[in-house]
């Protein structure tokens, strides 16, 4: 019996380990054994151009052009194959992630690209970390849930596709630590850096000030005015009108251009319906407000609790779905909800294992024209939204933080 034990604890212990050694290996191999434009699997970086040339752009102090159209591309050009030529990425981020990746853009694009991926794979593990250190009951499958992060399809194209999904994926995770921990202000500081993609920032910091965690608003309010005016230092007071009309005019560009990877109520729409379809604006429009005032009134209901945790699970949901595009890469996002599922039963898990599963059922978007994940999607929601009101309908004396530390009172273990 010893030696079974022994075995499995090597198995769970040593698999990933040789699989992550796997996985980083054949990455460095793909990205510097290609030449030119080109690695090994394809065209290197994914959209990691834009970001690269973003960061070119503010480097050579040209910030009065950097959402410029014929500027991003004449920027992006040697970084794209020969055969891609008028091809164009668009970087619509405010000013101050360009100056993220000001460091970056000082390397040769192919080793920049290695080092972003690298940095994406190290958030990934930072923020697990995090979440087994308030779940003990999965620490120690750490690092079978880094390898399973890092090859969850979604998660898996944000990472080798340049893509900053790890990003928000720990911030999360970082305002639910804080949030549990009860430091409010922290929490506001991650929910402010988290205004670098505005569509996931502004909602979260709406939604805790309907939950009155006026701490984290205000935190999130003074991180926010930091970020603005580092922005108008270098592209002046007024960059927001700027951005935002750049913002729309790629928003519809990108309508036409993928419609089979997204998958929020209005892409999903529009792949059936057509990129301009009234159709699928007027009902894409409608269930996305009826997604927002859900959201609202799960938020303000828990306003008199300390653990959110499932109501953030809900949300990262309801913002993927009420976005006008979020593409499938960002479906990395909804790992954070399956947790709570990875500490129940074996039937629970097992669950979680078909989620991941489906998540390769993207390969097949182009031939379907619109992606499959969307129904995923839909069904990660209703497991959230299923956890939790079957938690909100239990005694108050037996519930259990579905985080927490573990510690000994009495001789007794507990939670703390």
């Amino acid at each position: 019996m010893h030696t079974e034990n022994f075995l499995k604890t090597w198995r769970v212990t040593w698999y990933p380990r040789i699989v992550f050694l796997t996985l980083l290996a054949s990455i460095f191999i793909a990205v510097l054994g290609g030449r030119g434009a080109e690695s090994l699997t394809g065209r290197l970086g994914g959209d990691y151009p834009a970001f690269y040339a973003a960061g070119e752009i503010a480097r050579q102090g040209d910030w009065t052009h950097l959402y410029n159209f014929s500027r991003q591309t004449a920027t992006q050009r040697p970084l794209l194959p020969t055969e891609s030529e008028g091809a164009f990425l668009a970087f619509a981020y405010p000013p101050f992630v360009a100056l993220l990746y000001y460091p970056l853009s000082l390397m040769n694009f192919r080793l920049s690209f290695l080092v972003h991926t690298l940095l994406m794979v190290l958030v990934i593990a930072v923020a697990l970390r995090l979440l087994c250190r308030r779940n003990p009951e999965i620490a120690s499958f750490y690092e079978l849930l880094l390898v399973a992060t890092l090859l969850y399809y979604p998660m898996l194209r944000a990472v080798l596709g340049g893509q900053n999904t790890p990003i928000i994926f720990l911030l999360v995770v970082a305002v639910w630590t804080a949030d549990l921990s009860r430091k409010e202000w922290l929490a506001g500081v991650f929910l402010g850096l988290m205004l670098f993609k505005p569509q996931y920032g502004i909602p979260l910091i709406g939604l805790h000030l309907l939950a009155w965690r006026w701490k984290t608003v205000v935190s999130s309010a003074v991180v926010a005015m930091g970020l603005y005016l580092i922005s108008s230092y270098f592209c002046g007071a007024l960059w927001i009108e700027e951005w935002l009309q750049f913002s729309f005019k790629f928003a519809s560009i990108d309508a036409s251009v993928n419609p089979s990877n997204s998958v929020s109520w209005i892409g999903f729409l529009e792949a059936l319906f057509g990129a301009y379809s009234k159709i699928a604006l007027i009902t894409g429009t409608g269930l996305a407000l009826l997604t927002s005032a859900a959201a609202c009134m799960i938020w303000y209901k828990a306003r008199a609790k300390n653990d959110l945790s499932y109501q953030l699970g809900v949300s990262i949901t309801a913002l993927l779905l009420i976005q006008p595009h979020a593409m499938y890469y960002d479906m990395g996002l909804v790992l954070f909800t399956y947790v709570p599922y990875l500490s129940n039963d074996t039937t629970s898990i097992k669950v979680v294992i078909l989620m991941w599963l489906l998540g390769l059922t993207q390969l097949f978007g182009s031939l379907l024209g619109f992606s499959p994940l969307f129904m995923v999607l839909l069904c990660t929601g209703l497991m959230s939204s299923t956890l939790m009101w079957r938690r909100a309908d239990q005694p108050e004396n037996q519930r259990t933080m579905p985080a927490g530390r573990v510690g000994i009172h009495n001789g007794k273990q507990t939670r703390c």
